[in-house]
Formats: C-alpha cells, sequence, structure tokens
C-alpha cells in the first residue's frame, strides 16, 4: 500500500513537472534547470524558413536538398567478382538498380564473352 502511494505521488510530481516545462516552452518563457540555474534556451524553430538547415547542425544529406553545384562523375573503379555472381548482382551492389546491368556489360565487353557467366577472380570495370 505504502509502496502504491509513493508510486503515485512520484508520477504525480513528475506530471506536473513536465506540465510546468511544457507550459514555460509554449510561452516562450525560460525554465529552471539543475540548482536554479536557467535551462539552456531552445532553438526558435517558427523563425527559421522552411528548408533552411539549423544552425545548430550540419546539414544531414538524406534530409536536406541538394545542393545547385553538380556532383562530379566518379571516375571508374574495378570490381573482382566473387563465386556466383551476376552482373545484376554487380548492378544492384554498385547502383542499387539491377537494371543498370546492361551498363556495366558494356563497358567490358573486351573481357566478358557470355554476360551470363562470369568468372570468380575476373576483373571488370563499373563505369
Amino acid at each position: 500500500m505504502r509502496a502504491a502511494i509513493l508510486t503515485t505521488a512520484f508520477v504525480i510530481a513528475v506530471l506536473a513537472l513536465w506540465a510546468n516545462v511544457r507550459g514555460a516552452v509554449s510561452r516562450g518563457g525560460s525554465t529552471v534547470g539543475v540548482a536554479g540555474a536557467p535551462a539552456p534556451a531552445l532553438p526558435d524553430v517558427a523563425a527559421a524558413p522552411a528548408g533552411a538547415p539549423s544552425a545548430e547542425r550540419a546539414p544531414d544529406p538524406i534530409y536536406e536538398p541538394a545542393s545547385a553545384a553538380p556532383a562530379l562523375a566518379e571516375p571508374p573503379r574495378d570490381h573482382v567478382v566473387v563465386a556466383g555472381e551476376t552482373l545484376a548482382d554487380i548492378a544492384h551492389r554498385c547502383y542499387g538498380d539491377a537494371a543498370r546491368a546492361a551498363e556495366i556489360y558494356a563497358a567490358n565487353r573486351d573481357r566478358i564473352r557470355d554476360p551470363d557467366r562470369l568468372h570468380a577472380g575476373q576483373t571488370l570495370v563499373i563505369p
């Protein structure tokens, strides 16, 4: 019984603290941190234009829009064929699209006799 009362009192205290912090943040006020020191100010999200990177963090390439500068083409690289690998497997691994296997075949016509039969240890150029 005593544990239930203490648990209830703890939950009420946490909820009251949470409501106080939430209310202060929504009103734009500051909250009190440890030992009465003011808590760090939260960034003003509404002031930044949509899509603008935050000043507190570096831009995330996955979520941030790409810059207007064109990307430089990657130089061709080599790939050593593993036993059981196909051109579609290599294209999927290198480009994320198995349909681009024809590009790899076109770049390696002098090295590949049959596109359906690759040999383990064979070196291919990935354009």
